[in-house]
């Protein structure tokens, strides 16, 4: 798998703004280290507690193979190459800290005995990168706890591995999640210059008839958009 497909277009346009010898570099790291960083990732996935990055890369795999390779990825891509999704599960993460759906434990800068990190603690704390290493630290930029650390069970039971069967699930979800944004966006950008329904449905070729419909209804309640609900208006073509 090559580094652009994990990477989303966003992310690629960024990486066009970065040096090219910086973009060499960390090609050539990322092919002499990769296996050494999964082996790493192997080790620690077998361990009753995990690092919290490897507890990212859970969330966004749903299953051991794929959290180790994303794991491994994460601790040698550094800034410039991120790990699609990455953000948004980590994210995730933190809110399930703050709600107590999880607990963590780490060590305080200064060392001593591990504790377990106050659910209230995570409002102000962040997980930053810092090369191969995830340190959680504070809004201004400060250590707050080093090796972080989440039982597996804990992960295992708020986001079970995957089977072919939520996995298909999870992939129509996101499917009709993108659609439903995607749509809304339009009608927020043109409410009185309506898509041919039939023009826009055939954009999106992993949604069926009958959610789109769904979604295109719910999309114009949500926005408001009723010129895009009337039959007979004129509509223009999506190019």
């Amino acid at each position: 798998m090559t580094s652009d497909e994990i990477m989303s277009p966003e992310q690629q346009e960024r990486e066009k703004n970065v040096d090219p010898r910086v973009i060499e570099l960390i090609d050539r790291d990322l092919k002499e280290g990769v296996s050494t960083a999964e082996a790493h990732a192997r080790q620690q996935i077998e361990n009753p507690y995990w690092p919290i990055g490897l507890c990212v890369a859970w969330m966004l795999g749903r299953g051991q193979s794929e959290a180790v390779r994303l794991y491994a990825r994460h601790r040698l891509g550094m800034e410039v190459r991120q790990v699609e999704g990455w953000a948004d599960a980590r994210t995730k993460l933190l809110y399930a800290l703050a709600g107590g759906q999880i607990e963590a434990w780490g060590v305080r800068p200064k060392d001593g005995p591990r504790v377990m990190i106050a659910p209230q603690e995570w409002i102000d704390l962040r997980i930053q990168q810092r090369g191969s290493y995830d340190e959680v630290r504070r809004a201004d930029g400060s250590i707050a706890y080093r090796e972080v650390k989440i039982a597996a069970t804990m992960m295992h039971k708020e986001w079970p591995a995957e089977t072919p069967a939520t996995t298909g699930a999870r992939q129509k979800q996101e499917q009709e999640s993108a659609c439903l944004k995607a749509v809304m966006e339009l009608m927020r950008a043109e409410p009185n210059e309506p898509i041919a329904k039939e023009t826009l449905r055939a954009k999106f070729v992993g949604v069926s008839e009958r959610a789109f419909d769904k979604l295109y209804t719910q999309a114009v309640r949500e926005t408001g958009a009723a010129a895009w609900s009337k039959g007979g208006r004129r509509h223009r073509n999506l190019t």
